[in-house]
């Protein structure tokens, strides 16, 4: 029962993907690992009541995996925002404290419950899933996207906004964690060609790997190819000798699909033969600034947030609220200087920032263990650096936690002997009564984890039905979506901006009464967020603009406005659309000394700040009027 929990759970979980959920791939994907650690767990305590003793045998890893938890948990009670801390910064989800907690517990039922012939049998599954992946990439660079059939109803790629053509990312949402995913999969694919006696299974594993590179390619990520070229020379290093030829082999077949498809910086020998220079593309827009030159900055910024919180952080995936009050103002100049950023796009970084020395240092005691534990498996080991590689210009997802967490476990199990099931059917009624509770404990989280996805599902029905303006529709969407997740500030910010919505339509229609009924629900959703989520920057900006939508009705919210703003810029010192939302307050308030300084505020963060010098003329404009 338990190794097919597994097996299902491997296969499916590189697959996964709804278009009706806020975050297409990643939610979906964290929502099938609650529900299979709640399914797998439970299904190793009932093995253990069956055979009237806890299953659990120690490890090496079990010491330094525990010290690590306990490091998150510790984080996540003094974070400045528990609940992301828990669940994960709302739509990245992956690296909150729950997820944690489920990685560590899959680690510890597959090393108790596995053996050498079921590790196998999963690495097997793993690679199947894979190469439907890596399949699904390479359509997808050929225009012909899966996806679209189930968004769209077209086998073609325009269903997404992005080029998929150039960059694809199959079903795992962004090019750089599927070059991750399959980056730590090509070794495998070698030792199963290496291991096999059968020269049609040599055949077959030898193009996986080639599959597995040409999707890679495809992806554009140089985080990608610099993993696969460390898990290469790891993995030469040790089979040069005994396995030369078909290591030439594999080279010669890797070489000549870098010359038919080219790569980020190598043409092919089409664009060879046309004289075609090789376009970047590794940029996040047209003629924006180079990722690299932004990664600097938002590491720059985790490093400060680290100099201030420098013990436990300032919480487990809080980031995206702790770099606004740090973000470096040279990030102004960068073509993404008004871009989020909820990760610090080095996952080291990021715990440093997030759970601070603490945690950095036991997670990497935690990967140092993992390493000393692959040494002896030279596949596992160098698909497991690999993805410490691509972590360093990126961070972890779902699968790429899955294997962090898996690849260490099977290196133990694929030593242990075959398990002997031995279970008892013969129960007493003390364990009946145990093993009821456990369905009962067990029934309750899945009900608990589909409430949590239900809750999503809804919120994005609210959040497009608003953008369409069909505001019952979103109104009652948005409360179903808070019924299942009260404690969801996100939610709340959401109906704030629905409520608000309503309201001015009401005021433009000169339906002052109407207005006046709706008002009040704006604001008291959007205390509620507040307060749930006091340094979220998002529920602050909506914040504002309930106050300014809304103050054409009630000229009290003008100043509540100001006053929110002047409240923010502390937490957010280097950001100029404050000073400048601020200014054109001030301006609407008729106070344009003070709305002119604060504008230049705003020009001195970013000179080249198109809306604050069209902000700064207007208001010039209007105080020469004035005067005259």
């Amino acid at each position: 029962m338990i190794e097919w929990l597994f097996y299902i759970l491997f296969f499916i979980s590189p697959l996964i993907f709804y278009p009706k959920t806020s975050e297409v791939f990643e939610f979906n994907k964290i929502v099938v690992v609650y529900i299979f650690t709640v399914l797998i767990t439970g299904a190793w305590i009932i093995k253990s009541i069956q055979n009237k003793k806890f299953i659990f045998k120690r490890t090496i890893l079990d010491i330094p995996l525990l010290i690590f938890i306990g490091s998150q948990i510790i984080s996540t009670i003094l974070s400045i925002d528990q609940r992301t801390s828990i669940f994960g910064y709302y739509s990245r989800f992956n690296g909150g404290l729950l997820s944690t907690i489920c990685y560590a517990l899959l680690y510890f039922a597959f090393v108790n419950n596995f053996d050498k012939e079921k590790s196998k049998k999963i690495i097997l599954i793993t690679l199947i899933s894979a190469t439907v992946v890596a399949i699904y990439g390479i359509m997808e660079h050929f225009g012909g996207s899966i996806s679209c059939i189930f968004v769209s109803g077209k086998f073609d790629d325009n269903c997404w906004v992005q080029d998929v053509r150039t960059r694809v990312f199959a079903t795992l949402g962004q090019p750089n964690w599927l070059a991750a995913m399959l980056t730590s999969l090509v070794p495998l694919a070698w030792y199963g060609a290496f291991q096999t006696k059968q020269q049609r299974n040599k055949i077959i594993y030898i193009t996986l790997s080639v599959i597995f590179f040409a999707c890679i390619l495809f992806t554009k990520s140089r985080s990608g190819l610099l993993g696969l070229a460390a898990a290469s020379f790891i993995f030469g290093i040790y089979y040069f000798k005994k396995y030369w030829k078909q290591l030439i082999i594999i080279g010669v077949l890797f070489l000549s699909a870098i010359l038919i498809f080219g790569t980020d910086i190598t043409p092919s020998i089409f664009q060879l033969a046309q004289h075609k220079q090789v376009v970047q593309t590794t940029d996040t827009s047209e003629g924006g600034t180079e990722s690299g030159a932004i990664r600097e900055i938002v590491w720059k910024g985790a490093l400060q947030i680290a100099e201030h919180y420098p013990i436990f952080g300032t919480g487990v995936e809080t980031f995206g609220y702790s770099y606004w009050q740090y973000r470096p103002i040279e990030h102004n100049t960068t073509s993404e200087w008004d871009y989020l950023y909820n990760k610090a796009h080095n996952e080291y970084l990021n715990f440093l920032a997030n759970t601070g020395a603490v945690g950095l240092i036991t997670y990497l005691i935690f990967i140092g263990v993992c390493i000393y534990t692959l040494r002896k498996n030279i596949a596992l080991l160098a698909g497991f650096i690999s993805i410490l590689i691509t972590n360093f210009f990126g961070f972890s997802v779902v699968i790429i936690s899955v294997f962090t967490f898996i690849m260490p476990a099977l290196a133990i199990t694929l030593n242990k002997k075959n398990i002997e099931n031995k279970q008892s059917f013969s129960l007493r009624d003390n364990q009946k009564l145990f093993i009821a509770g456990i369905f009962m404990v067990g029934g309750f989280l899945i009900f608990t984890i589909a409430k949590y996805w239900l809750a999503d599902y809804h919120y994005n029905y609210a959040q497009n039905e608003l953008n369409a303006g069909q505001y019952s529709d979103s109104v009652k969407d948005i409360q179903t979506a808070i019924n299942y997740q009260p404690d969801e500030a996100i939610y709340h910010n959401e109906a704030a901006r629905i409520f608000t919505a309503v309201t001015v339509g009401f005021l433009d229609n000169k339906q002052a009464t109407d207005a006046a009924q709706i008002a009040p629900y704006a604001l008291n959703e959007s205390d509620i967020a507040f307060s749930e989520s006091p340094r979220n920057m998002n529920i602050r900006e909506t914040r504002m603009s309930v106050f300014l939508e809304l103050s054409p009705f009630d000229a009290s919210y003008t100043q509540q406005a100001i006053n929110l703003i002047n409240d923010t810029i502390p937490l957010s010192p280097t950001d100029p659309k404050l000073p400048l939302l601020l200014g054109k307050t001030y301006a609407n308030e008729g106070k344009l000394d003070l709305a002119i300084q604060e504008i230049n505020k705003s020009l001195k963060l970013k000179p080249d700040y198109a809306d604050a010098k069209n902000a700064l003329e207007a208001v010039e404009k209007l105080q020469n009027q004035k005067k005259k």
